[in-house]
């Protein structure tokens, strides 16, 4: 088996001499001959680590040869024309057959897609509607008066009670004949009783902010709503969650409480009017705050589910 110094030595003095490079050349030169196989990968080796080019062929063809070169080229072209418009015309009939095939899988996909739509909003109609009806402890109720609460209170409503119709004007703070001044400095005593009232008053403020924002998320649930009218069920189950973990700070709610407040508003002539069917609507939609309920009758108490 040649080495592959033997090999390299070889192809050199042949590419000295002029002689073309082959395996074949290069077994002759071996002192021991070789096979194909052992020479052939270290001959190429060196071929590529020596940037070895073979010799150019002749630039001109013979004569009598170029004929039937090209005329052989133009049958196996013409022949590969024809083979290629057949190969051509088929997958063209092939992918039409699949574009037809993709646009209905397409067409029933859409359509699947619109009714899954309507499964979604059902359920989530069904999932809000079941969230309202699950069971909750009631609000905690607040803790006993002590006596000496009891005790602060009916002082506190005797102070006031004694105090005389203008103890405003003490220190000249009131707004007089069209002039305005600093509010009286309130001293320690009253202070002190004062500071609970104010105190039950931010309570109260922070209760009516509560069911402001309700009144405002039901009417936009109203207004969302195919017929701008919805029965109360409809209307909580439509209020964001977030709406019912804030209710418990505030007493609670559910529908009995949701259409008491909604009445309210009703009875007053604000947001929203009662139909006849039961359903509350938007009063900017038209119609009576109250219910109608024959010729010059109204009927503005409860509504009925």
């Amino acid at each position: 088996m040649p080495t592959r110094s033997e090999v390299e030595r070889a192809a050199r003095e042949l590419r000295r001499a002029g002689e073309r490079v082959s395996v074949r050349n290069v077994r002759r030169k071996l002192p021991k001959g070789g096979s194909y196989g052992s020479i052939g990968p270290l001959l190429a080796q060196w071929k590529v680590d020596a940037d070895y080019r073979p010799g150019k062929l002749p630039s001109e063809v013979p004569a009598g040869l170029t004929g039937a070169v090209n005329a052989f080229v133009a049958q196996v072209w013409a022949a590969a024309r024809v083979e290629a418009d057949k190969v051509v015309e088929a997958e063209r009939k092939r992918l039409e057959l699949l574009e037809r095939v993709h646009e209905r899988e397409a067409i029933a996909a859409w359509a699947e897609v619109d009714r899954l739509n309507e499964v979604v909003t059902d359920l989530t109609l069904k999932v809000r509607q079941l969230r309202w009806q699950v069971p909750r402890p009631p609000p905690p109720a607040p803790p006993p008066e002590t006596p000496e609460q009891a005790e602060e209170f009916e002082r506190l409503r005797g102070f006031v009670g004694s105090l005389p119709g203008d103890w405003l004007r003490r220190g000249g703070g009131v707004v007089r004949d069209g002039g305005s001044s600093a509010h009286p400095a309130r001293d320690a005593e009253m202070e002190s009783l004062l500071r609970p009232l104010e105190a039950r008053w931010a309570t109260e403020r922070a209760k009516g902010a509560f069911w402001d924002g309700v009144m405002q998320e039901a009417a936009a649930v109203i207004a969302a709503s195919k017929d701008r009218a919805l029965g109360v069920a409809e209307i909580l189950a439509g209020l964001s969650s977030g709406r019912r973990t804030e209710a418990v700070a505030h007493g609670g709610l559910d529908e009995a409480v949701l259409r008491r407040e909604m009445q309210v508003r009703v009875d007053g002539g604000r947001s929203f009017r009662l139909l006849d069917d039961g359903r509350f609507g938007l009063l900017e939609d038209g119609g009576s705050p109250g219910r109608i309920e024959g010729p010059g009758r109204r009927r503005t108490g409860p509504a009925r589910r």
